[in-house]
């Protein structure tokens, strides 16, 4: 197992402080100076051209209404199962006070139920479907700027139950995870006191309950979203920094667990942040709902990537912008519900038309 690095010791905490200044008057340089520098590591990557956008004569998504979820919220993470879309967590508030409630909706009633609550109040949190079981990675506890934890939870949707994991090597909060086989990568997201965006790719053997590390994430970045498609992992858009500080991100990177290698492949059509619990491998492709374009700019796109052409395309729109929501895909048909507009966490739940029709079969193959 690689060697795991002591969170007090890291070595961008320095790296943030020194342009803290320079933060200050000028976000957008400093924080290309430390990309450029992090770039400078010795982290195996590749480049593949990116191809433009793909046509937009592909079937747009349709909307129909459903329930409104119990709990208005945003930055939660959501899980699909045993054919019920599970949200866990999130703010409930413009104050941005976080919870630990979990609610599961059932498409085939229409119908929503309170289940048990996280043991403690989580955002931020990466959830992964693992053996029938919902595990979230991290996140940060507590209402804003609160701290994020190397914790993980374990829900069990038979029982109503929660346990905990094998603690993560270091805190992470608006990181992702995908698994690959036996195996799940963390990667991306903040550190424990929310201080810098984190480089540090972990690995977890789920045979063992062990961790090594991995080659660091080329553009190290938070509020990022993650998907494992063919054995490949996928690092789709983030942001640097937080808040009124934020620089979203267009980087898509893949990771080829085989090589241990990075590499850059097609672009976001837009710098896209605030998805992670709406971007979902759909049958060889990625779809992506909604999100946050800029501080407080939220989006309606829906986009879906083609990894065998290297290419997004647009698929439709949600019925009105929300940054941070909630999805899952059942009997093929996104369900999307709660995420915010400029702090006002909404209680909407819209499902889609069939995904099939709109990603040709899920190959996109119509481009």
């Amino acid at each position: 197992m690689g060697k795991v690095a002591i969170e007090s010791l890291e070595p961008r905490r320095l790296m943030c402080e020194t342009h803290a200044l320079e933060l200050a008057r000028n976000p957008t340089a400093a924080s290309f100076a430390v990309y450029a520098a992090n770039a400078q590591r010795e982290t195996p990557m590749r480049q593949v051209v990116a191809d433009p956008i793909g046509p937009t004569q592909l079937p747009q998504l349709a909307w129909t209404t459903r329930a409104a979820t119990p709990q208005k919220r945003e930055e939660g993470a959501s899980a699909v199962l045993n054919g019920k879309l599970y949200v866990f967590g999130g703010y409930y508030d413009h104050t941005f006070n976080g919870t630990g409630r979990t609610d599961a909706y059932d498409p085939a009633t229409n119908t929503w139920q309170q289940r048990a609550s996280i043991p403690e109040a989580i955002t931020h949190a990466q959830a992964l479907v693992i053996n029938g079981e919902a595990w979230l990675f991290g996140g940060y506890v507590g209402p804003t700027l609160g701290p994020a934890t190397k914790k993980i939870h374990i829900y069990n949707p038979n029982s109503n139950t929660w346990r905990r994991g094998p603690d993560m090597p270091m805190s992470r909060g608006a990181g992702a995870a995908a698994l690959v086989g036996n195996t799940v990568y963390v990667f991306g997201g903040r550190d424990l006191d929310r201080a810098y965006d984190m480089h540090q790719v972990y690995a977890l053997n789920l045979a063992t309950n062990t961790w090594s590390t991995k080659a660091n994430l080329p553009n190290p970045r938070n509020h990022i979203s993650g998907v494992a498609v063919d054995g490949k992992v996928y690092a789709v858009g983030g942001q640097w920094n937080e808040a009124s500080l934020a620089i979203n991100q267009s980087d898509v990177h893949r990771y080829d667990p085989s090589t241990n290698i990075w590499t850059r492949v097609a672009s976001l059509p837009q710098a896209m942040s605030h998805n992670h619990s709406a971007t979902f491998a759909h049958n060889g492709s990625i779809v992506i709902a909604g999100g946050e374009t800029s501080h407080n700019v939220s989006t309606a796109k829906v986009f879906a990537y083609a990894p065998s052409r290297n290419q997004w395309t647009p698929i439709g729109d949600l019925p009105a912008a929300r940054r941070a929501g909630h999805a899952g895909i059942i009997n093929g048909r996104l369900i999307f519900t709660g995420g915010s507009i400029v702090g006002s966490q909404k209680t909407d739940v819209w499902m889609s038309s069939d995904l099939d029709a709109s990603l040709s079969a899920g190959t996109l193959s119509a481009f």
